[in-house]
């Protein structure tokens, strides 16, 4: 084995090690960030999406809130909307999921005790975040709650790209490294 071999292959093995574990750490400090600040995308949303359905729900008949949640969902940002009533019972929802089982009584009713709860499902094959939250009259009684779906796509994007560029760089680095050793 030549000089050469023996200065390069322990160079790029703690070159590559060193690079994987940096990788892993920001990659994974990357995701937290990136679901956090989901998180408070999905809440700004919420906000809105509570003014429009308590506005809608003022009404005794309920009239109009089904245009509400259908019209929401046309957003790429919010997935689905389920409204419930005040009981827990299932008032309202988009579309798409008329087929999908509903929140379990005890999580909507530890939404309305909270305020909000926030978790993450499948949902079409895809990681969704879901966000429930009362609905309040303007009196502050309770008129029912509402459970938003929201995509958790752009994360798994984005964090794909964060991976890829690693590979890129430890890559780069590995065959610059070879190429200034050998020379």
């Amino acid at each position: 084995m030549t000089l050469r071999t023996r200065l390069l292959l322990p160079l790029l093995a703690t070159v590559t090690v060193v690079m994987a574990a940096y990788a892993a750490l920001s990659v994974r400090q990357r995701s937290v960030t990136l679901i956090a600040e989901d998180r408070r995308e999905a809440a700004a949303f919420a906000n809105a999406l509570a003014l429009a359905l308590e506005a809608a729900l003022v009404d005794p008949e309920w009239r109009g809130v089904q245009e509400v949640v259908d019209r929401l969902t046309r957003d790429p940002q919010i997935s689905a909307v389920r409204v419930y009533g005040v009981d827990g019972t299932v008032a309202f929802e988009s579309a798409n999921l008329r087929d999908q089982p509903a929140a379990p009584s005890s999580v909507v009713a530890r939404a309305v005790e909270r305020g909000d709860t926030v978790f993450d499902r499948e949902f079409d094959g895809n990681r969704q975040q879901v966000l429930l939250r009362p609905l309040r009259a303007e009196d502050g009684t309770l008129i029912g709650s509402f459970e938003m779906t929201s995509p958790l796509s752009f994360v798994e994007e984005e964090i794909a790209r964060t991976r890829t560029r690693f590979l890129l760089n430890t890559a780069t680095l590995v065959v610059a490294l070879t190429v200034l050793t050998l020379w």
